[in-house]
């Protein structure tokens, strides 16, 4: 059965502090695409050679992608309850809290072509003439990963009830949160110049990337469950809790990048990035408290 407030209604007179460890995990969506130039340096690919120039009369390809960047979480966080505004009703309390970030993530590729690497000329003995497509490590890519560290704050009102014996606060919060996020474009291609083309030596091997680390700023609700732990030390105790947020982003989230190629300027890739507004985040944590209270205060 529950009941409204603090089975110990001092408790909730008192400023409450805390440390909490937590873990979770942060996800959205974006888009990218990448487009480039003719090619404009030798050979000139016009009319093109089918057999010699294999490739596109452009610098790559044009591609188009969209993937989910999904990143685990670890991090701290501080928090502040104030005393009871309201007895009665949960005996609800301000909170704050401001949480530090680790963010744990591999770089999510959101649109590819080929395999862009170091270049490698191909093992095939069958094979008379090599034409562009064949050379190893040609292709386009454009990758996010999300980097350390995530600052998240929140300003909420905390109700506190007892549900059959056990403690339970719900909490819920207007959020703002910090994130930073890094762009990048790679394009590699190779262009055969003549014969012989027995190796790497005849082709204008193309080498451009670029990249951007973008900063957000988003607010948007949370909302925490909070489990308390018996039993108390003293001023001291603990909790666990689980928390879900939503955070709308503001300003400009697209990204673009430009690469030149400085040997022949008139040839270029550009790619751009589109991040989601929405972001999504869910954590989960240990969270100890400490409430000072005057000696002989009884405690629950």
């Amino acid at each position: 059965m529950a009941t409204s407030g603090p089975a110990n209604a001092e408790e909730s007179d008192e400023w409450s502090l805390s440390l909490s460890l937590a873990m979770g995990i942060d996800g959205f969506s974006g888009k990218a695409s990448a487009s480039s130039s003719q090619i404009t340096g030798p050979p000139q690919p016009n009319p093109p050679n089918p057999v010699a120039n294999d490739g596109p009369s452009t610098l790559i390809s044009p591609i188009f992608g969209r993937s989910d960047v999904i990143s685990g979480l670890l991090g701290v966080g501080f928090g502040v309850l104030t005393p009871q505004l309201t007895k009665g009703l949960g005996s609800p309390r301000v909170s704050l809290d401001f949480d530090v970030i680790g963010v744990v993530a591999s770089e999510t590729s959101l649109a590819r072509d080929g395999r862009p690497d170091e270049f490698r000329f191909p093992i095939l003995p069958t094979v008379s003439v090599v034409g562009d497509s064949l050379i190893l490590g040609s292709g386009t890519s454009i990758t996010a990963q999300q980097q350390s560290p995530l600052l998240v704050a929140a300003l909420g009102v905390a109700w506190t009830f007892d549900l059959d014996g056990n403690r339970v606060r719900v909490k819920p919060s207007l959020v703002y949160s910090r994130s930073r996020l890094d762009v990048v474009g790679v394009s590699r291609r190779a262009v055969r110049l003549g014969s012989p083309n027995t190796s790497l030596d005849s082709y204008r091997l193309i080498s451009l990337s670029d990249a951007q680390t973008e900063v957000y700023h988003g607010m948007g609700p949370g909302l925490e469950l909070e489990y308390l732990l018996e039993p108390t030390l003293g001023p001291l105790s603990a909790s666990l809790y689980v928390e879900g947020q939503a955070i709308r982003l503001f300003g400009d989230l697209e990204t673009d990048l430009v690469g030149v190629d400085p040997n022949v300027p008139g040839e270029f890739v550009r790619w751009h990035y589109e991040n989601d507004r929405w972001s999504f985040r869910a954590l989960t944590g240990l969270r100890f408290h400490w409430s000072p209270r005057s000696e002989g205060t009884p405690r629950r």
